[in-house]
């Protein structure tokens, strides 16, 4: 409306749906399978972020979209491939679950995260973030250049000033510490007091540290996949001929079971 673009309302909302689609539509019209698939998983959104991040981290594992590309067909109104590249769709998975694991949710990542959090957090009352994410007109000026703007805003602020410490630390790598992790627990840890009472009915001789619960912070990290995403993709042979698959065999490659932990991290070391 503020360019007075020539789109009707209907447009619109098909532009809408291509980039938060249902899985309602995804089962009739093969068009919204394309930049974001909630069906199966499989959508260029991916291809860009995964062939981007393995290449510009340096990563000696990738994925190749090009024959997805190439060999996908449109039958029965969904998005099909050949069976012969189903390798190439489990590898798809399986990259992205290891920049899950690897990258995105390293500790040195999750550390700073939880710093930045902290800072923006600190200077909430100054800089208004959280009023820009509802306005388009100053949310898209959210970049990483208000990180810059914080370093050397002028304030007598204690909150300023701790955020700008915090933000010291960042560049001195004097990060938040990791403490450490517990794999498979299938237990309810919501704060430090449920911790601590796991940890004492454990160990009841344990002694804590002298320490202020506001300085914990616990992540509860799950990179199981929720579904196989094998189970709703279609294959053909053939021409186009849809086939039915054991993708089971392909399931434990593709899916990690289970891989759930919680995480603890330290503000002071």
């Amino acid at each position: 409306s503020k360019y007075k673009l020539n789109i009707t309302k209907n447009e619109l909302e098909i532009i809408n749906d291509l980039i938060n689609p249902s899985k309602f539509i995804l089962k009739e019209k093969w068009i919204y399978q394309i930049v974001a698939n909630c069906y199966n998983g499989i959508d260029v959104d991916k291809f860009d972020y995964i062939s981007r991040d393995t290449k510009n981290i340096g990563l000696s594992y990738g994925f190749d979209f090009q024959r997805l590309l190439k060999l996908a067909k449109v039958i029965n109104n969904n998005i099909c491939y050949p069976t012969k590249i189903i390798f190439e769709i489990n590898n798809l998975f399986q990259t992205r679950h290891r920049l899950h694991k690897e990258i995105y949710s390293h500790p040195v990542v999750k550390s700073i995260e939880y710093m930045i959090s902290d800072i923006f957090t600190l200077c909430e009352n100054k800089l208004k973030i959280s009023e820009k994410i509802n306005n388009s007109e100053d949310f898209i000026i959210l970049n990483d250049s208000i990180l810059s703007t914080i370093e050397f805003m002028e304030s007598s602020d204690e909150k300023i000033m701790k955020a700008k410490e915090i933000l010291k630390n960042i560049k001195l790598r004097n990060l938040y510490k990791y403490v450490g992790e517990i794999n498979n627990l299938n237990i309810n840890i919501s704060d430090f007091a449920s911790l601590k009472k796991i940890i004492l009915d454990k160990n009841p001789e344990y002694k804590f540290p002298l320490i202020n619960e506001n300085d914990v912070i616990i992540e509860k990290l799950n990179l199981s996949y929720s579904f196989n995403p094998l189970d709703h993709v279609l294959f053909y042979e053939n021409g186009n001929n849809l086939i039915e698959i054991n993708k089971t065999d392909y399931m434990e490659t593709i899916r990690p079971i289970n891989e759930k932990k919680i995480r603890l991290f330290c503000k002071k070391k």
